[in-house]
């Protein structure tokens, strides 16, 4: 608290760095015990809670642990804490839509500053894709842990009594069967990953004070050291407020699953919808988050018993149709605003209204293009996240199984098609090689001509391109005249040879796919 009150994002960044360090650490660390010491047996047992604090046992195959495909049902019997689970597919569909859902509406919360603090686009997806990349660590650590409770409690080990509880096998693991050097570094890596949430959201929830509320209504012409102080005062009002709070949860599961699947659930209708309908405005977009936020805390606390990922859908329809009513009572966002706001975002979806009074049809087409190559990169980016985590868990618990060769190869092609669809045009969009024209097709680009060091000037490639479009699918030419105009360009250019080395080549920054262009 003290440090992420006085130091702010700088200190945020800072100290993440040296507690992600520590939590990879852990991870490593205990990924490699786990494997280096246990052989699980071919059948075992499992604790199920039953309720009430009683727990049975479930015997089970270590097949069926170690499968890829989840199982239809988990078995919880009547009257478990997780007995919604047992329909698993649904929790697993529910969360997925959750999930692509939140994706679609970007960043937000105190993941938001962390992009808002990047320099470029390009950055941005550095970071995106580093942050995946380090998310699927969890997972095999997780794999570990159970790993290690379950060969320890089925070789007659003590304290299989206390495993019995979920909530106590992390703690048991750690304080009973990790060695003592690995598990200093393990419970520092804990409070690290603690720590790095909790100093990323307390600092952002100051953030939405001072500038989303303090400066807008409250006190416009505050100046930079009061601005200051109502920040460290926010960080200080909600670190106290969080320690409140958390003396009403029960425990762990019961707090997370309810933010993760119902509150969130609430405010996901105009989260996506601010980028992608251009009708939508402040007054619908606040009534769309408060009302959708107060169906969910009254359906948990009027129906305690509903899954939370049920949560979900009871806050939605309500959400969605507040929000369009108010939005259509209210006028529209000034189109000043709007204008400004495409062409910086340049966000696909309902934006007809705005791009038709843009006398820029060249910079709209490379829109459409940056935009479809995103969606189709957010398709693939699906499949490549989910068989990343995947293997991860598969190495640390099966590792040259029947499951990994197929999930290596998965995640291999995805990355290759992650690089070409949407790294590599990202760089290009990055270097401000195309500020207004159409980028080349990747067939077009193979076939633009170049020197005989390979260099393409980036007007070279726009000759060509504009060409092309006077021509036939059979290659017939369809020539007019130069305009004067035209003319004048032509005579004013600089040879391509004579240009900037800065200008990236066409060929370093695009997919090249010339074996399609016989198609």
């Amino acid at each position: 608290s003290v440090y992420t009150i006085f130091a702010g994002v700088q200190g945020v960044i800072w100290t993440d760095c040296f507690q992600a360090t520590t939590v990879v650490s852990a991870i490593v660390g205990t990924v490699c015990f786990a494997v280096a010491t246990v052989t699980l047996p071919e059948t075992f047992q499992v604790g199920i809670p039953l309720g009430g604090g009683a727990v049975g046992l479930r015997n089970m195959t270590l097949g069926e642990w170690r499968s890829v495909m989840p199982a239809d049902t988990l078995h919880f019997p009547k009257g478990s804490p997780f007995e919604h689970y047992n329909s698993f597919h649904l929790l697993i569909v529910c969360y997925l839509f959750r999930t692509l859902l939140e994706g679609h509406g970007g960043p937000g919360g105190y993941t938001f500053q962390r992009f808002a603090a990047a320099s470029s686009d390009l950055d941005c997806g550095n970071m995106a894709m580093l942050w995946t990349v380090m998310l699927s660590c969890r997972w095999p650590f997780v794999a570990s842990i159970a790993a290690l409770a379950i060969f320890h409690t089925n070789q007659g080990g003590g304290g299989a009594t206390v495993l019995l509880d979920p909530e106590a096998v992390l703690p048991w693991v750690i304080h009973t069967h990790i060695p003592t050097p690995l598990k200093g570094i393990v419970v520092a890596g804990m409070l690290a990953a603690g720590m790095s949430t909790y100093d990323s959201a307390v600092n952002a929830a100051a953030a939405y004070w001072v500038k989303d509320l303090y400066l807008l209504f409250i006190n416009p012409d505050a100046s930079p050291r009061l601005q200051m102080l109502h920040s460290r005062a926010a960080s200080a009002v909600l670190v106290v407020a969080g320690l409140l709070l958390s003396t009403l949860v029960r425990d762990v599961n019961e707090i997370w699953g309810f933010i993760t699947m119902g509150l969130t659930g609430g405010m996901l209708v105009p989260i996506v919808l601010r980028w992608y309908w251009w009708r939508l405005n402040g007054y619908g977009f606040a009534v769309g988050i408060l009302s959708g936020t107060c169906v969910s805390i009254c359906t948990k606390l009027f129906l305690p018993d509903v899954a939370d990922y049920l949560l979900l859908f009871a806050a939605l329809p309500v959400s969605l149709t507040l929000l369009l009513i108010v939005t259509f009572s209210t006028p529209p966002t000034s189109p000043q605003v709007l204008d400004k706001f495409y062409r910086n975002t340049r966000p696909w979806g309902l934006w007809g209204p705005v791009t038709g009074k843009m006398r820029d049809p060249e910079g709209l087409r490379r829109v459409e293009v940056e935009t479809t190559l995103d969606r189709v990169a957010s398709a693939i980016a699906v499949v490549w996240q989910i068989s990343l985590f995947l293997l991860a868990m598969v190495a640390a618990t099966d590792f040259g199984g029947a499951s990994t060769a197929p999930l290596t190869a998965l995640v291999g092609v995805t990355s290759l098609l992650l690089y070409l669809v949407f790294y590599r045009p990202l760089r290009w969009w990055d270097a401000g090689a195309v500020p207004l024209q159409d980028p080349l097709t990747p067939w077009e680009a193979a076939r633009v001509p170049s020197d005989a060091s390979g260099d393409v000037s980036f007007q070279d490639a726009v000759d060509f391109q504009g060409e092309s479009h006077f021509q036939g699918s059979a290659g017939n030419s369809h020539e007019r005249d130069a305009s004067p105009e035209e003319e004048h360009q032509e005579e004013s250019r600089p040879h391509s040879r004579e240009r900037l080395h800065s200008v990236p080549r066409v060929q370093d920054n695009l997919p090249l796919l010339a074996d399609t262009q016989g198609g």
